[in-house]
């Protein structure tokens, strides 16, 4: 039960907005009917709309329901065991092996974060061969490709993509705070960073604030870009000292949604001081 109320909750915006056309309509049918107000049959139009409006809410409710039902092997094991070969296998399954383009990116997205690039690789180049419909699946795309090479270190590849989805990414990032949006000013931050430009990247940095007022957790992906920041300019007491504040206000943060979560904040930051930490013996 407790992933059909997380779906629901998930889609909390899509169902608010739903709700708020119909009330809409029903609000100019019900004034539409004032000059009538003395006729008996007043209030039948109304009524009707307000039935209309319930039957539409359950209608989505019950969709997401559908939907999850279908996923909800997927949001099992994304929930007790994080991104795993267990995972993609019934990803994959629930989807009768027929995937899309966004598909592919989900699946590409679990290899990263099991800390597998050249796996993701391999998934965003059949993405890159479908048809992508939506400017969702486009962004996506370009940001996961933009990801994975940075984790390969192959940064000029990386900054080819990303500059070359640099108007379509930000256009939509601006208009839709959200996790693609705080992947992007991410990706931003860092290569501003390796430009030499500090300014650059702090207002790429800033960009995600409407995103973590939406969703708190995304501080810790901020923070860990910016620890990435200071990592690239070798700034390595500013760098330690963001990581040390992670690592003390994880064990104390409420706002995760998935039991997963926490080791996927930690994966971030290793990933992040694996990729920029010369320390490490690699150096970008």
């Amino acid at each position: 039960m407790k992933y059909y109320l997380k779906s629901i909750k998930a889609n909390g915006r899509l169902l608010l907005m739903i709700m708020a056309i119909n009330l809409c309509i029903d609000l100019l049918v019900f004034a539409s009917s004032l000059p009538n107000a003395e006729m008996k049959g007043y209030w039948v139009p109304t009524a009707i709309c307000l039935v209309i409006t319930v039957g539409v809410m359950l209608f989505f409710i019950a969709l997401i329901c559908v939907i999850t039902k279908k996923n909800i092997e997927c949001y099992r094991l994304l929930d007790e065991k994080g991104p795993c070969p267990e995972l993609i296998e019934a990803y994959a399954r629930a989807r009768k092996y027929k995937l899309s383009a966004r598909d592919h990116c989900v699946l590409a997205s679990y290899y990263l974060a099991m800390d597998d690039p050249d796996g993701a690789d391999s998934e965003l180049a059949v993405a890159g061969q479908l048809q992508m419909y939506d400017v969702v699946t486009k962004v996506y795309y370009s940001e996961l490709f933009t990801e994975t090479r940075i984790k390969q270190r192959r940064f000029p590849e990386a900054a080819v993509m990303y500059n070359n989805y640099l108007s379509i990414n930000g256009e939509y990032c601006r208009s839709h705070p959200g996790a693609l949006a705080v992947e992007h000013y991410s990706n931003g931050a860092l290569f501003q960073a390796m430009n030499g430009n500090m300014q650059g990247a702090m207002e790429n940095l800033n960009a995600m604030e409407k995103s973590i007022k939406r969703t708190r957790k995304f501080a810790f992906t901020r923070n860990t870009a910016l620890m990435g920041v200071y990592l690239i300019m070798r700034d390595y007491a500013n760098a330690d000292s963001i990581k040390d504040m992670m690592l003390k206000d994880i064990d104390t943060f409420d706002g995760f949604d998935l039991i997963c979560d926490k080791q996927l904040v930690m994966h971030d930051i290793v990933s992040m001081q694996k990729t920029f930490d010369e320390r490490t013996g690699d150096t970008y």
